[in-house]
């Protein structure tokens, strides 16, 4: 426990060291300028997709970043020498991103409650952002570890914010209107997590869709972290140079 509270203040105070927490703030002022232009009929609907947005894409981008740093760094070197169990060091890295997504939500909720007429279930908001947070930073890991550089990294993100992400924000304003593929679309992460943000922006949600978003999110990330668990030792000694 005290190794994995140890990696979680390094992980934060990485954050801040490589510019990523100011980077996370000056991308929240960009929502909220976006915030402010949106009429306030679908502010909820708005605010929803701007914390999906960010909650999946950052995540990933996140642990990308980080562990490109530390590459650079050295850091699986010493790892690899460590009693740092590797389980603390994943652990860490997602609370520190979950982390960073709860900046940027308070920062908006605040935002949101000043300029608009808005009603925000804040603690429904904080558990949908820490399980999608946690399942995106793990997706993120999986990225890195097949990635051979930071613009490889860049556009794998990419594949997946435009084959995942973005079909489902498309299908939400209606962009996209078809009943088939509304259907496919329960079959990829992204759908059960603007799922579970649209029913704390007290959207409508049916309850089974509900549960189904909660149980998807919940089992896909316990099954990714442990093939995290797997790959990462491949992955450490390849990057430290063994």
């Amino acid at each position: 426990m005290s190794n994995f509270l140890t990696l979680t203040i390094g992980e934060l105070t990485r954050m801040k060291k490589y510019q990523i927490l100011p980077a996370t703030i000056f991308i929240a002022l960009l929502w909220m300028g976006l915030i402010y232009l949106v009429d306030d009929m679908f502010i909820n609907q708005m605010f929803s997709i701007l914390i999906y947005v960010d909650a999946t894409t950052m995540a990933i981008l996140l642990v990308g970043v980080t562990m490109f740093f530390e590459k650079q760094e050295g850091t699986f070197r010493s790892l690899l020498v460590s009693p740092i169990h590797k389980r603390d060091y994943i652990l860490s890295k997602g609370i520190s991103n979950i982390f960073s997504n709860f900046v940027t939500l308070f920062l908006l909720f605040a935002f949101a409650l000043w300029v608009k007429d808005v009603e925000i279930a804040i603690v429904h908001y904080l558990w949908a952002v820490a399980l999608i947070g946690f399942f995106h930073t793990m997706l993120g890991f999986l990225i890195s570890f097949y990635s051979k550089d930071f613009n490889s990294l860049l556009m794998r993100m990419m594949v997946y914010a435009f084959i995942c992400v973005l079909p489902v924000v498309f299908e939400a304003i209606g962009f996209i209107d078809n009943e088939i593929f509304s259907k496919i679309l329960y079959a990829i992460p992204t759908k059960a997590s603007l799922l579970l943000l649209n029913h704390a922006a007290q959207l409508p949600v049916e309850t089974w869709e509900l549960y189904f978003s909660i149980s998807y999110l919940a089992v896909a990330s316990i099954l990714i972290f442990f093939v995290v668990m797997k790959e990462f030792d491949k992955y450490a000694q390849r990057e430290g140079g063994h």
